[in-house]
C-alpha cells in the first residue's frame, strides 16, 4: 500500500480533512488541505522508503 504513493495520497486526504476540520474545529479550506497532506504524505513516504530530511 505505502509503495503507491497516490493511493497514500488519496487516504491521507480523508483524514486530514477530519482530524483538522471536522474533529478540532479548525478552519480548513481546499488548498490548504492539499498542503498540508502534501507535507504529510511526502513524511510518511520518506520514513516508509528510509530517507532522511
Amino acid at each position: 500500500m505505502m509503495e503507491n504513493e497516490s493511493y497514500v495520497e488519496r487516504m491521507m486526504v480523508k483524514m486530514v480533512i477530519e482530524q483538522l476540520k471536522n474533529k478540532h474545529n479548525l478552519p480548513l479550506d481546499a488548498e490548504q488541505a492539499k498542503v498540508i497532506n502534501g507535507l504529510m504524505v511526502k513524511e510518511y513516504m520518506n520514513e516508509f522508503y528510509g530517507r532522511v530530511a
